[in-house]
């Protein structure tokens, strides 16, 4: 389903009625993004939150169960590069725990798209000059 606001989804809704004053979906796409002009929605998304709608009363997301968030953001990212090159004994898995997220290397990755494939793989087996490439990497951006 497109990402759409809450307010959006009520949209949605109300543009496609209810009892014998129904739209298609067809109908509430083109009138949904005649309104809104930088948001794109199927009649798959609008026949999904309909579906929703009817099977649970409520347009909200879920609650998602299941694997932690990889670390994206850049503040992450920086938080996995401080840990790592201020106590270069602790494991990549211990760093990721302790910051609440699964895995280390996307959060590099988020920095550096692009090269971090190269590093990874030149220095797989020497983890300080690993460290060495990412500090001058930090240095020169």
């Amino acid at each position: 389903m497109a990402h759409l606001s809450e307010r959006q989804r009520f949209e949605i809704l109300m543009i496609y009625g209810y009892g014998h004053r129904k739209r298609t979906q067809s109908e509430v796409c083109t009138v949904f993004n005649g309104i809104y002009t930088d948001t794109h929605v199927s009649q798959e998304t609008v026949c999904q939150l309909i579906e929703k709608f009817r099977e649970t009363g409520n347009v909200k997301d879920v609650k998602r169960t299941g694997r932690p968030k990889s670390a994206k953001s850049e503040e992450i990212a920086l938080n996995v590069l401080l840990t790592i090159v201020e106590t270069p004994q602790v494991s990549t898995r211990e760093v990721a725990d302790n910051l609440k997220i699964s895995h280390v290397i996307p959060a590099i990755t988020a920095l550096f798209p692009g090269k971090m494939e190269a590093l990874t793989t030149e220095f797989s087996s020497n983890k300080m000059e690993l460290l060495h490439s990412l500090r001058y990497m930090l240095e020169s951006t």
